[in-house]
C-alpha cells in the first residue's frame, strides 16, 4: 500500500487549478522538464521552477514532527499565490505584515480570524485594515504601539514580542521587548483596556538546532507568569520562524537537524501547561526549496568572466546575505544545453559571476565558484532553495524587469514517496538516532521499498563526483558534519557508487535485517511486520570499493570508515 502525502487531494486541487506539470508525464523528470522549458522559449532570459510537492512535503514534515504548533506562513518571504494557496489549503493560517499582505493572504483562502498582524510598527491605515478584516491577532513590542491599538484596534488580541537571548541576527535592535520592560508594557495595556494573549519571539532565520529556541521558550514562560500576574489570560505562545529545512544538496543534515530539534522543543512546550495554544512562523521552512531558478549564461569571456542573465538586484539578492549565501551558493548545478545527453555537472572552481546590469558591484560572489571553461553561452545555471525572499525582495534596474519572471509550476501526482511503498514516519530509534518506521503492517514477501529512478531515490557516482560533492560540502558552515552524512549515506552497488535521495537516507541497517531483495530492484518484508517496527537493511547487501574507504579515512570520517570496512 502506498504512502500517501497529506492532504493529496489538495496538492491535486491547487496543481490542477494553476496548471501545473506533473513530473510523472516527464521523461527524465525534474531535469528533463527544465530543459523542455528552456528548449521551447523564444529568448534568453530566467525563469523559476516551483515544486508544489515540495511545498506539500515540508507541511506533512511539519505537522508530523511538531503537531502540537499551529503553521502561520509569513506572506513576506515569498507570495506565490500558487504556494500561498496550498499553505492555506492544507490547513496553515498567515503572518501578515501589511495591508497588502492581508490581501494576498485573503485571496489565497486564508482566514483572517486566524492571521496575526506581526509588524511591530504599524500604519494606522493597515491597522483599521486588519480590524475591518477581522484579523484578531497583533504583535507589539512598545507603548507607542499600544496607544495606537487603542485608538485605531482596540478590540485586537496581543502578543508580546520579546527579544531573544541568542540574537545572531541583532534583530533586538529593532524588534522586541526585554523582560525588564515587561512590568510595565503588561500594566500600560491594562490602563489602555487592551487584551494581551500571549508572546512572541523570534530566533532569526536559518536555526540549525533547538538551542535558540530552548532559551526564548524559558523566557516566555516568565513573561507569561508576569502578564498572568498582571491580570491578563495568557494562553498563547508563537515561537516565530527562523526554521531551516533546504534541499538535500545543499545541506544533507538539514531534515536530521529538524528533527532532532522539534523532540527538544516538545519537550520545552510540556513544560507551559494544557492550557496554552503554540504557533509559528516557519517562511523559509515551507518555502526555500520549492524553487529552483533556470538562468542562462549570456557570455564567458577568454579571461574567464561570466556573465548571467539575473542579477543581485534580482532574485540572487539572497545571495548577499549570511547563510543564505551559504545554502544557495552550495546547490548550484550547470544544465549544459545544445548537447545530445541532459546532465548536471557539478560546480567546482571559485571564479565569480557578473550579473547582467552594468552596476559594477552587481557581483554574485558564490561559495563554490563555476569554472568558465567549462561553460558556454548556451547553458544553464540552476540555482536551487531560491524560493525563501528572492524572488519577493528583487527589483527592477538598469532597464531590466528583475522584479518578475516567468514561474512554471511542477508536481509528482505519485502517492509513493521517495521508493516507500507502505505507510511509515520518521522517528527516534534507539542507539541509531532516527530510522524509518512501519505505521502499518506487512506481509512476509510485500513490497516495502524499490528504486524508482536517478534523481528520484538515488543518485549515481563515480571517485570524481564524490571528491566534486566533498569540495562543496567542504564550503558549508558544518563541513565536517555534512561530508560524514554525506559519504556515510553511499555505498557500493552493482560496481556503481550510490547515494540515497529523499527519506530513504534515514533506513538503518542490521545483521538482522527485515526487508531483502533478490533481483537488486525491490526490497520486500522477510516476515510479517508489525506496526512500529523499524525497516531495516542487510549490511551484507552492499560492497565498497577501495578508493572509497580510503576517502573516509582521507576524510576523517572514523564511523563511515569502520562502516564500509564492515561492509567489505
Amino acid at each position: 500500500m502506498a504512502r500517501v502525502r497529506s492532504n493529496q487531494h489538495v496538492l491535486h486541487s491547487v496543481a490542477k487549478k494553476f496548471g501545473a506539470f506533473d513530473l510523472q508525464q516527464q521523461s527524465g523528470g525534474f531535469i528533463g522538464r527544465v530543459s523542455d522549458l528552456r528548449e521551447k522559449s523564444t529568448q534568453v532570459g530566467t525563469f523559476a521552477v516551483v515544486n508544489l510537492s515540495n511545498v506539500m512535503d515540508r507541511m506533512a514534515v511539519w505537522s508530523s514532527a511538531l503537531p502540537d504548533i499551529k503553521v502561520a506562513y509569513p506572506v513576506k518571504v515569498n507570495y506565490d499565490p500558487a504556494l500561498l494557496e496550498l499553505i492555506a489549503s492544507a490547513g496553515g493560517s498567515f503572518d501578515v505584515a501589511s495591508a497588502k499582505e492581508i490581501d494576498l493572504a485573503i485571496q489565497a483562502g486564508g482566514d483572517t480570524e486566524r492571521m496575526i498582524f506581526s509588524h511591530t510598527a504599524k500604519l494606522a491605515s493597515h491597522m483599521q485594515k486588519a480590524a475591518a478584516a477581522g484579523v484578531r491577532l497583533s504583535i507589539i513590542d512598545s507603548v507607542d504601539e499600544m496607544q495606537k491599538h487603542a485608538k485605531h484596534w482596540p478590540n485586537a488580541e496581543i502578543l508580546l514580542r520579546l527579544t531573544v537571548a541568542r540574537d545572531d541576527w541583532h534583530l533586538g535592535q529593532k524588534f522586541g521587548a526585554s523582560l525588564d520592560e515587561g512590568p510595565e508594557l503588561f500594566r500600560e495595556a491594562r490602563e489602555l483596556g487592551l487584551t494581551i494573549r500571549g508572546v512572541h519571539f523570534h530566533v532569526g532565520s536559518l536555526a540549525s538546532s533547538a538551542s535558540p529556541y530552548l532559551a526564548a521558550l524559558e523566557d516566555a514562560r516568565v513573561a507569561m507568569d508576569m502578564g498572568s500576574t498582571a491580570g491578563h489570560d495568557m494562553a498563547i505562545v508563537n515561537m516565530g520562524g527562523g526554521f531551516q529545512y533546504p534541499s538535500d544538496s545543499a545541506s544533507p543534515l538539514a531534515k536530521h537537524d529538524f528533527l532532532a530539534a522539534a523532540a527538544q522543543i516538545k519537550g520545552a512546550m510540556a513544560k507551559f501547561g494544557d492550557h496554552v495554544e503554540f504557533m509559528a512562523e516557519p517562511g523559509t521552512f515551507m518555502a526555500m526549496a520549492s524553487t529552483t531558478i533556470a538562468v542562462d549564461v549570456v557570455s564567458v569571456r577568454n579571461n574567464g568572466a561570466i556573465w548571467v542573465h539575473e542579477s543581485t538586484y534580482g532574485s540572487l539578492n539572497a545571495l548577499s546575505w549570511p547563510g543564505y549565501k551559504d545554502i544557495v551558493g552550495n546547490s548550484i548545478s550547470v544544465l549544459p544545453m545544445g548537447q545530445s545527453e541532459k546532465h548536471y555537472k557539478p560546480a567546482a572552481g571559485s571564479t565569480p559571476v557578473n550579473g547582467i546590469t552594468c552596476d559594477w558591484a552587481d557581483v554574485i560572489n558564490l561559495p563554490v565558484g563555476l569554472q568558465a571553461s567549462s561553460l558556454s553561452a548556451s547553458d544553464i545555471l540552476l540555482f536551487e532553495n531560491q524560493g525563501a525572499y528572492s524572488l519577493s525582495c528583487a527589483c527592477d534596474f538598469n532597464g531590466y524587469e528583475l522584479s518578475s519572471m516567468p514561474v512554471n509550476y511542477i508536481y509528482d501526482s505519485s502517492e509513493m514517496k521517495d521508493g516507500f511503498q507502505v505507510r511509515y514516519k520518521i522517528d527516534a530509534v534507539p542507539d541509531k538516532g532516527w530510522g524509518i518506521v512501519l505505521e502499518q503492517e506487512v506481509k512476509k514477501g510485500e513490497p516495502v521499498w524499490a528504486f524508482k529512478g536517478e534523481g528520484k531515490t538515488h543518485a549515481f557516482h563515480d571517485e570524481a563526483t564524490v571528491r566534486a560533492k566533498l569540495q562543496v560540502l567542504a564550503k558549508n558552515p558544518r563541513s565536517h558534519e555534512s561530508m560524514r552524512f554525506f559519504l556515510n549515506h553511499i555505498f557500493g552497488w552493482d560496481g556503481r557508487i550510490i547515494e540515497l535521495i529523499g527519506d530513504c537516507r534515514f533506513m538503518n541497517h542490521s545483521s538482522t535485517p527485515v526487508i531483502g531483495t533478490t533481483d537488486g530492484e525491490t526490497w520486500v518484508a522477510l516476515r510479517d511486520l508489525s506496526r512500529g517496527e523499524e525497516i531495516v537493511d542487510n549490511y551484507e547487501t552492499y560492497s565498497n570499493p577501495d578508493w572509497y574507504v580510503d576517502l573516509c579515512k582521507e576524510y576523517d570520517v572514523e564511523w563511515a570508515s569502520r562502516v564500509a570496512e564492515l561492509y567489505n
